[in-house]
């Protein structure tokens, strides 16, 4: 089993512990795992994430997904709730990952292209530059755009 884990804030970096946040991971559809120790069939019933006692770091253990056949991925919904414990708010983010064997943080799962307005600060260009990407010469303060 992996641990995978992650802290949840808002835009504003505030701490969204009030709204009774709640967070799952979601397989794709069922799978099998077979291996010298374990024989399941797996469903595709969503995982509920555990909430820590300090109200960002959500956690869950889950079989890595590149054990499963078919290979299975995963998805992340979050809910929040208005003070009756009715949801009011989601996000159910269009990132599909793997689960790897060893613990991992969710954002080292995800694969999300670089920001069309990245920007390398410093005295040399980036040794490696994404065309669309801008460099900022900190010694004289041009900026210049790098393209394929």
């Amino acid at each position: 089993m992996a641990l995978v884990t992650f802290k949840l804030n808002d835009f504003g970096i505030a701490s969204m512990a009030n709204l009774a946040p709640r967070a799952y991971l979601i397989p794709d559809g069922p799978a099998v795992i077979v291996t010298s120790d374990v024989d399941y069939l797996l469903s595709s019933r969503r995982v509920r994430m555990t909430l820590g006692s300090d109200g960002v770091t959500f956690s869950a253990s889950v079989f890595p997904t590149s054990w499963t056949q078919p290979v299975t991925h995963m998805r992340l919904l979050i809910e929040w709730l208005n003070t009756d414990g009715v949801p009011v708010g989601r996000d159910f983010p269009e990132w599909r990952f793997f689960i790897p064997v060893s613990d991992v943080n969710l954002s080292d799962l995800i694969d999300v292209p670089e920001s069309a307005f990245l920007a390398w600060l410093g005295p040399t260009p980036q040794p490696d530059p994404i065309p669309g990407s801008w460099w900022l010469d900190s010694t004289n303060g041009d900026l210049a755009e790098w393209e394929e």
